[in-house]
């Protein structure tokens, strides 16, 4: 189903980015790609828990936007292998 034609009002973001992941895996897309917006979108849950998409406003992206600059830093770069 295309996304145009998903009923998306009562859908969890959580249960889009399922569909997502599912989707990607679908089409091909690399296991690391499927991995990387999976946890990419995995934070961004994690910050606005599980709502639907009906519930996002402008005001609600600049929020996420403003928490992603001004979160904690590493204090110690990750140490290669």
């Amino acid at each position: 189903m295309r996304w145009e034609e998903m009923p998306k009002g009562h859908t969890s973001v959580a249960d889009l980015v399922r569909q997502f992941e599912t989707y990607c895996r679908l089409e091909g897309k690399p296991e690391t790609t499927c991995r990387w917006y999976r946890e990419i979108l995995t934070r961004f849950l994690e910050w606005a828990g599980d709502v639907c998409p009906d519930e996002f406003t402008l005001e609600k992206v600049r929020e996420y936007l403003s928490f992603l600059k001004n979160r904690p830093r590493y204090t110690v770069l990750p140490h290669g292998p």
